[in-house]
C-alpha cells in the first residue's frame, strides 16, 4: 500500500473521532446525549449524584458538584434527560464574576441572537446553534450565575407548563373574588 493511500485510510478512519459533536458541555451533547453515555463520559471525571424527575421533562436528572470537570467558578452541574433517557438540558452553576468570560467563550463558538448587559442590571446573552439555545445569566442581585444548554423540546415543554401555571394561577386567585 502506497504512502498516499495508508494516510487516506488514516485520515478516514478518524473522521468519527473528528466529527464535531452538537452543543453542550463536557463532550455531552444535547439533544443526542443518552443517560448512559453522559455517566460513562463524566463518571471518571466527577461524582453524579441522581436528582429525581425533571417536572418539565419527565425525565430523570443527575447533578454534580463541579469538581473534576475543569470548569473554574463551577458551584453545580445539572443533566436533565427527557422520558427516552437523551440529554435535554444542563443548567450550570457558577460564581457570578465567570460571566464575562462565559460570554466570551459562547460567543467565539455559537452565533449571538440575543444580548441585554446594562452597566447595571441583569445581563444576558443568548446563542443558539443546532436547535439548543445557550443562556448565560447573571442576576444583578446574586452571586451566582446560570449558564444553560436548551434543547427546544425542553425549551417548548417549560413554556407550556409555565403557561399553565399561570393560568391555573389566576382561575386560583379569581375564585377568591
Amino acid at each position: 500500500m502506497g504512502k498516499t493511500r495508508r494516510w487516506l485510510c488514516v485520515a478516514l478512519a478518524m473522521v468519527p473521532m473528528m466529527a464535531q459533536a452538537g452543543p453542550g458541555p463536557f463532550g455531552l451533547s444535547v439533544g443526542e446525549t443518552t443517560m448512559e453515555e453522559a455517566r460513562t463520559e463524566l463518571s471518571g471525571k466527577t461524582s453524579l449524584q441522581s436528582k429525581g424527575t425533571n417536572k418539565w421533562s419527565n425525565g430523570p436528572m443527575l447533578s454534580s458538584a463541579g469538581a473534576g470537570l475543569g470548569l473554574d467558578g463551577l458551584q453545580e452541574a445539572l443533566f436533565i434527560f427527557d422520558q427516552e433517557n437523551t440529554l435535554t438540558s444542563v443548567v450550570l452553576s457558577l460564581h457570578k464574576n465567570r460571566y464575562e468570560d462565559m460570554r466570551k467563550m459562547l460567543g467565539n463558538q455559537y452565533p449571538l441572537i440575543d444580548e441585554q448587559a446594562p452597566f447595571v442590571g441583569n445581563k444576558i446573552a443568548t446563542f443558539r446553534e443546532e436547535g439548543v439555545t445557550i443562556e448565560a445569566k447573571s442576576p444583578h442581585m446574586s452571586f451566582t450565575m446560570t449558564l444553560s444548554y436548551l434543547s427546544e423540546d425542553f425549551s417548548r415543554q417549560y413554556q407550556l407548563a409555565k403557561e399553565r401555571e399561570q393560568q391555573e394561577k389566576a382561575q386560583r386567585e379569581s375564585s377568591q373574588l
